[in-house]
C-alpha cells in the first residue's frame, strides 16, 4: 500500500471520501442542461455537493440518486408482514435480497451495449404497447445516466485547470479522457476498465461479481503492452476497494453487503486463479478497511500453490476471506438445470449467497425458517397418539412441517408479488432476460427466478431426531413423554439423561452416519414438501442453512423452548452448519468430514462452514503446510464452503469483559464478519462456545 492508497484509506475510514446528501436535483440539472457548458456551470457550482477528486484519488464517481421512472404504485411491504406478524421471531425472520448485475458485460459493452438491445427488443415487441412501455422506461434510464456519467469527464477538467501540481493535473486530464469513453462506451484498457466499473457499481452496489476474471483480460493486454505495471494495478484495485467501502463507509461495521469471489473455473474449464486474483487477494489483506470480503473459489485444478496463497490471505484477514467449492456448487446448479456456461460465472454476495451473476433474481434469502417449531408444534399433540416406531415419529414431524412450510411459502409469494409493483428499473437493465423479455425482474424477467429459504435450526433438529431414535425407539431408555417432560423442565433435575445424552448420542460433526444421514433427510424432506410450490416470480424454491445479518440463530433460538438434543431454553441454534460444542467428538476431521456429507440436491443455496481453529494451530510454516492439506482433503471429500477464524475462547472471553481493549477485534460470524464487542452478549456468547479445534 503506497502513501497515496493510505491517505485515500485515512480519508476512508473518517467517512470522507463522500459527501451523505440526495443528489437529484443536482443530478437531474446536469442531465436536463442544454449544452457542455450549461452542464460545466452546473457542475463548477454544484461541485462540492456531488464529487470529491481530491488530490490522492485515481477515480472518480458518486453513488447518485436519480430520480429514474417511478413504479406504478409503492410496495407495501409492511401490510404484508404485519398480516403474519404472530410467526415473526417465532417460525420465521423476512430477510433482504442481495443482487449482482453482470459487470463482465458493462465493462465491455458500456450503456451502448444496452442501448442497441433495448432498441432492437423494442422492434421486437412493436404490436406490444405494455412491453414498449417498460423498454422505453429501461432506455430513458440509460440515457439519463449516460448524461450522468458524462459529467464526470467535466468535473475532471474542472479540477485540472484549478491544479497547479503538473502531476496531478496530468492525471486528472488523463481521467477525463477515460470518462468520454466510459461508462458510454466499452472499456478498452485495464484503467478503463476500472473506472468503468467503478461507475457501474454506484448505480448497482451491491455484490462484486468474478472481478479476477473481469479484469484479466485487460491486464493481460496492457501488461503485454507495456501500458500497465502491476505495481499501478494494485493501485487502482485498492483505490476501488477503499471507494467500495466507503459507499457504506463506517457506520456499517460488518463486511458482508459488499461480496465477490475470486479464483474458480473459466468459461473453458481452466483454473482461473490469475494474476489479477493476486492482486484482489493482496489488496484485501493490505487495506485497513472491512469491505469487500471475497471467497475464493477452490476447484479440481486449482494448485496446492493457488490455495496456499488464498489461505495466506485468509489468515491475514480471515474476517474477508473465505473459501468455496466449485466442482460441488456447479453440480448443484446442474441439478437445477442450469448450463455450465452460466453457472460457471457464479459468485458469492452478501452472507455467502451463492447467486447466477447477472442473470438471475435468486431471491438470495427470502427469509429463516425456523425448523424447530415444527417439533415443538408435535410434542403439543403428542397426548393420546401411538406412535411404534421412528418411522412414524418422522413421518407425524413432516406433517407439522409441511404446514409451517406452506406458511413460509404464502408470505414470500405475497412479498415478492407486493415488491412487484416496482419495475426495478436500473436490476432490468443489468439482469440478462429482462431486456429480451420486456418483463421487468422484480416480475420474473431473469433468466433465471430462484426464491431461497434458509433453515435455521437444521443440526438441532437432526441431533433431537437422534436422541429420539436412538435413545426413545432403539435403546428404549425412556419414553417420547418423559422425554417431553425433561423439555418442559428445561432439562432441570435431569442431568443424568443430558449427560448420557451428550455422551452417547449419534451427533452430527463426529463422521457418524447415524448422526449426519438426518441432516440430508431432513432437508429432503422440505424440498419434496415444496417441490410443486411455484413463486411469484416462477422458479423454484431453494434452501440453504445461512444464518446471516439477522443472526437467526440466535433470534430464533431466543423464542424456542428446550429440546431432546440438549440445547436449554432460549439458547441458540448451531450457526448454519456447526457442530454443537462437545458434539464433535472425532475432532476436525470429523466434523469436516460430517459437512462434506451435505447434499446438494437438497442443500442447493447459501451453506455455511464454520471452523475456529486456535492461534497457535497456524503459527508455523509446518502447521500451514498441516492446515493446507486439511483443506485440500476437505474439499476433495466434497466440502462446499468454509470460513475460519483463528481464536481462542480466553481472547474472546477477555473482550467480553474489557470490550475497550478489544475494539477492533474482528471476528466471522457465518458469512460476514464484524467488531466482536459490537454484538449483542447472545451472539458474543455463541461465538465464544463454538467448538474450538486443533490440528
Amino acid at each position: 500500500m503506497n502513501d497515496r492508497i493510505q491517505k485515500l484509506a485515512e480519508m476512508a475510514l473518517r467517512d470522507a471520501l463522500f459527501v451523505n446528501v440526495d443528489y437529484s436535483d443536482v443530478a437531474q440539472a446536469i442531465i436536463s442542461a442544454q449544452g457542455e457548458e450549461e452542464k460545466r456551470r452546473i457542475i463548477q457550482s454544484e461541485a462540492p455537493k456531488l464529487y470529491r477528486i481530491n488530490e490522492y484519488t485515481l477515480l472518480t464517481g458518486a453513488f447518485p440518486v436519480i430520480q429514474l421512472p417511478t413504479a406504478e404504485s409503492k410496495a407495501d411491504l409492511g401490510a404484508v408482514f404485519s398480516k403474519y406478524a404472530f410467526y415473526e421471531n417465532k417460525l420465521l425472520i423476512h430477510a433482504g435480497n442481495h443482487k449482482t448485475a453482470d459487470f463482465q458485460y458493462a465493462v465491455t459493452h458500456g450503456f451502448k451495449g444496452y442501448l442497441e438491445r433495448i432498441r432492437s427488443a423494442m422492434q421486437h415487441y412493436a404490436d406490444d404497447s405494455q412491453k414498449q412501455h417498460f423498454l422505453s422506461e429501461l432506455e430513458l434510464a440509460c440515457k439519463m445516466i449516460v448524461e450522468w456519467g458524462r459529467s464526470f469527464a467535466a468535473a475532471c477538467r474542472i479540477a485540472a485547470d484549478e491544479e497547479e501540481n503538473p502531476l496531478r493535473k496530468k492525471e486528472l486530464l488523463k481521467l477525463e479522457q477515460i470518462c468520454r469513453r466510459v461508462p458510454e462506451g466499452p472499456a478498452e484498457t485495464f484503467y478503463e476498465a476500472v473506472q468503468s466499473y467503478f461507475f457501474f457499481f454506484t448505480l448497482f452496489p451491491d455484490g462484486l461479481g468474478r472481478l479476477d476474471q473481469y479484469l484479466y483480460p485487460f491486464y493481460k493486454k496492457d501488461m503485454a503492452a507495456g501500458r500497465l505495471t502491476r505495481e499501478h494495478a494494485l493501485e487502482l484495485v485498492e483505490n476501488l476497494f477503499i471507494l467500495i467501502f466507503s459507499h457504506m463507509g463506517t457506520q456499517h461495521e460488518w463486511s458482508g453487503i459488499n461480496h465477490g469471489a475470486v479464483g474458480g473455473y473459466t468459461q473453458d474449464g481452466r483454473c482461473g486463479h490469475n494474476e489479477c486474483t493476486s492482486i484482489i487477494l493482496e489488496a484485501v489483506c493490505e487495506l485497513p478497511v472491512w469491505r469487500p470480503q471475497v471467497s475464493y473459489r477452490v476447484t479440481r485444478k486449482t494448485t496446492a500453490s493457488q490455495l496456499r496463497e488464498a489461505l495466506e490471505a485468509n489468515m491475514r484477514r480471515p474476517d474477508l476471506v473465505m473459501f468455496l467449492n466449485d466442482d460441488v456448487i456447479l453440480q448443484n446448479f446442474e441439478y437445477l438445470g442450469v448450463p455450465f456456461s452460466d453457472s460457471v460465472e457464479y459468485t458469492a454476495s452478501g452472507c455467502n449467497e451463492t447467486i447466477l451473476t447477472g442473470c438471475s433474481q435468486m431471491g438470495s434469502i427470502e427469509g429463516h425458517f425456523n425448523l424447530m417449531y415444527s417439533l415443538n408444534r408435535l410434542w403439543e399433540a403428542l397426548d393420546g397418539l401411538c406412535l411404534p416406531d421412528f418411522e412414524a415419529f418422522y413421518h407425524l414431524l413432516e406433517k407439522y412441517l409441511k404446514e409451517d412450510l406452506s406458511i413460509a411459502i404464502q408470505i414470500s409469494y405475497e412479498r415478492d408479488r407486493e415488491c412487484a409493483k416496482d419495475p426495478e428499473i436500473l436490476g432490468s437493465v443489468f439482469t440478462d432476460g429482462c431486456i429480451e423479455r420486456a418483463v421487468p425482474a422484480s416480475r420474473g424477467g431473469a433468466r433465471y427466478n430462484f426464491c431461497t429459504w434458509c433453515l435455521i435450526g437444521l443440526v438441532n433438529l437432526a441431533n433431537s431426531l437422534s436422541v429420539i431414535r436412538q435413545m426413545v425407539f432403539d435403546e428404549k431408555k425412556f419414553s417420547l413423554l418423559e422425554l417431553r417432560g425433561f423439555i418442559r423442565d428445561n432439562w432441570e433435575g435431569h442431568d443424568d439423561v443430558l449427560v448420557d445424552i451428550r455422551k452417547h448420542a449419534h451427533f452430527f460433526g463426529s463422521n457418524d452416519p447415524l448422526g449426519d444421514d438426518l441432516v440430508n433427510r431432513i432437508a429432503r424432506s422440505v424440498v419434496e414438501m415444496t417441490r410443486d410450490a411455484t413463486p411469484y416470480r416462477g422458479g423454484r424454491y431453494l434452501f440453504g442453512t445461512l444464518t446471516g445479518y439477522e443472526v437467526a440463530h440466535t433470534v430464533l433460538g431466543r423464542e424456542t423452548p428446550a429440546s431432546p438434543d440438549g440445547r436449554r431454553n432460549g439458547e441458540p441454534f448451531a450457526a448454519s452448519i456447526s457442530s454443537l460444542p462437545g458434539t464433535d467428538k472425532s475432532g476436525i476431521v470429523g466434523y469436516l468430514a460430517s459437512a462434506a456429507k451435505l447434499d446438494g440436491r437438497y442443500l442447493a443455496s447459501s451453506v455455511v462452514i464454520n471452523l475456529t481453529l486456535e492461534r497457535s494451530m497456524a503459527d508455523t510454516g509446518e502447521k500451514r503446510e498441516r492446515l493446507l492439506q486439511l483443506l485440500l482433503a476437505y474439499f476433495r471429500m466434497g466440502g462446499v464452503h468454509l470460513q475460519i477464524n483463528y481464536l481462542s475462547a480466553d481472547e474472546l472471553l477477555q473482550a467480553q469483559q474489557n470490550p475497550e481493549k478489544y475494539k477492533n477485534l474482528r471476528v466471522r460470524v457465518t458469512g460476514f464478519s464484524g467488531f466482536f464487542t459490537s454484538f449483542d452478549k447472545a451472539l458474543q456468547d455463541e461465538l465464544i462456545q463454538r467448538s474450538l479445534h486443533r490440528l
